[in-house]
């Protein structure tokens, strides 16, 4: 009886997680900002839900998925997830060129919370860090000068423990590509490329983080924030170690965002992928396996 309304009372906590996001996302219609300390209130208590458990995260059922899957599940994540909806809920009341490139000032409740949440003796999730990495692009456009200072908390270079992989992943495969963001985490894009496997991968290839780095490194190519022409680019050194499967899949991507894309492709944008196109057609990568050493184009 008393598991069973425990079960109960968690699925009730659920749903009020859900339905706390939605509003903040106008689902429901217009949220007033005379809301904030309400809202709020709800979202501090389900932040401290016990809800994933590092036992939970660890039942069979739950080890076939991605953390941040689990983390739309569990009223923890969820709230977790709200927090960051609140912050552009928030923001959504300030002129639009006043939104971005902020600290966290002006939502201290939310700074105090993430801060929390990025000590691991409060908070060793990895579906929780899961959530940190998939809002790390819009972490950089709310809050840069914050980032910056906690960036090595979320994705530390120097650790390969599961906590900087469930966040990269989670950053590569599920937030937005941005060229302020990858400005700001080129160097975990460098460890990224570094610490690539090189095994060819199973499944669904396109979800691959490796697809995922190689696309976001051609886009920033094509934005003139990378050149395959300097050695020892992030370019380069990805094509150099990727498999042949993984390689064609990033090139298939550029055709495939040429041919979908409503915007015209600058003169300067196609001169700089006919460049890549002939410089990969120059320079063969083995087919699961490490690729060749390009040389200068």
């Amino acid at each position: 009886g008393q598991r069973q309304l425990g079960r109960r009372w968690q699925s009730c906590r659920l749903e009020i997680a859900r339905l706390i996001d939605a509003a903040l996302n106008h689902k429901l219609g217009p949220l007033p900002l005379s809301e904030r300390a309400s809202v709020w209130q709800l979202i501090d208590v389900l932040t401290h839900d016990p809800s994933p458990s590092l036992v939970d995260e660890t039942r069979e059922d739950q080890c076939i998925m991605h953390p941040f899957a689990v983390s739309l599940n569990t009223v923890r994540g969820l709230a977790v997830h709200a927090v960051f909806s609140y912050i552009r809920w928030i923001r959504s009341f300030s002129p639009k060129e006043s939104q971005g490139a902020q600290d966290l000032n002006d939502v201290r409740e939310v700074r105090e919370t993430l801060e929390a949440i990025l000590d691991p003796r409060l908070e060793s999730s990895l579906t929780i860090r899961s959530v940190l990495g998939a809002n790390l692009s819009r972490l950089a456009y709310w809050a840069d000068a914050w980032l910056r200072n906690h960036l090595e908390q979320i994705l530390p270079v120097q650790s390969r423990d599961e906590q900087w992989k469930t966040a990269w992943e989670a950053f590569i495969r599920f937030s937005s590509y941005e060229s302020k963001s990858f400005a700001l985490l080129h160097q975990q894009y460098s460890v990224a490329v570094n610490r690539m496997s090189r095994t060819v991968a199973a499944g669904h290839l396109p979800h691959d983080p490796r697809v995922r780095l190689g696309q976001h490194l051609v886009l920033s190519y094509c934005r003139g924030l990378l050149n395959f022409e300097q050695p020892g680019n992030l370019l380069t050194a990805f094509f150099a170690r990727v498999s042949k499967t993984v390689r064609t899949e990033v090139v298939a991507y550029i055709g495939e965002s040429l041919a979908q894309s409503n915007q015209t492709v600058s003169p300067e944008q196609s001169a700089r992928l006919l460049r890549l196109w002939n410089w990969l057609a120059q320079h063969e990568c083995p087919s699961g396996g490490p690729g060749l050493q390009p040389k200068a184009a």
